[in-house]
């Protein structure tokens, strides 16, 4: 499988929200979603979550102190799908999709 840089953040994204359950009402600000990933992918974050944003799979809401993001209930499936397909083969991600809901 040929896993770009940018799916395998993307991948990363949507792990840790539905890693944290964050579906539909249940938002998680954008900086707080930033966090665990290296100072130099901050930019590529910002990028990865519009892009999800623009193809549906996330949700925005606004908040004073910034954008917030969940995931889109409608997409759910095929947001499990991409982060088993793009981390189901890598040791830290596949043991812990075995014992979560994804």
């Amino acid at each position: 499988m040929d896993l770009s840089r940018r799916d395998f953040v993307k991948a990363k994204v949507l792990f840790k929200l539905a890693r944290k359950e964050i579906y539909g009402g249940k938002h998680l600000s954008l900086d707080l979603l930033k966090h665990g990933f290296k100072g130099h992918e901050s930019g590529e974050v910002d990028k990865v979550v519009e892009e999800l944003i623009k193809e549906g799979w996330l949700l925005t809401k606004p908040a004073h102190y910034g954008m917030q993001v969940a995931i889109n209930l409608n997409y759910s499936k095929e947001v499990k799908e991409f982060v088993r397909k793009v981390l189901g083969n890598l040791p830290p991600f596949s043991e812990m999709l075995k014992w979560m809901k994804i």
